[in-house]
């Protein structure tokens, strides 16, 4: 995948961003071996301010289980947030999967997160629930694409 940012970009956003979840992201991945990861097995969408990225969606829409896409990682960093960066880059995030004709979408957010949880509602995500849940603490929304006539 020809990304338009490097792996030192996508690092430094996951450091600015590390301590705005419930749970940091460096308490349950190195976050230099996760942006490793990302850059190269993910699909990724950004917004970049001078030279930096400020908001981010990063998924995986390769090997899927049941046509299924998953959204790793969405976020924005503090000063940018509440401009509709997210909601633009999920909607590219789908786009993407159309295009790439996957079946739906799925993600995780925390409970306590109630704006997330608002705007992905509002993008049409619905509650999903799968047997042996392997998050039942969290929220797992999913994003079913319909089909183009």
């Amino acid at each position: 995948m020809s990304n338009k940012f490097t792996q030192q970009q996508l690092y430094d956003f996951l450091v600015k961003i590390d301590k705005d979840y419930p749970v940091p992201l460096s308490q349950k991945v190195k976050l230099l071996d996760y942006s490793k990861k990302l850059y190269d097995k993910a699909h990724i969408n950004v917004v970049i301010e001078d030279g930096k990225i400020i908001s981010l969606v990063a998924g995986y829409t390769k090997n899927l289980i049941d046509n299924i896409a998953f959204i790793a990682l969405v976020g924005t960093v503090a000063d940018a947030r509440g401009k509709g960066h997210a909601e633009k880059l999920i909607h590219e995030f789908i786009a993407h999967c159309c295009d790439s004709r996957i079946g739906g979408i799925h993600l995780y957010t925390t409970k306590e997160n109630s704006a997330a949880i608002s705007m992905y509602s509002k993008i049409g995500f619905v509650d999903y629930i799968t047997k042996n849940e392997p998050r039942p603490n969290d929220v797992h929304l999913v994003y079913w694409i319909k089909e183009k006539i």
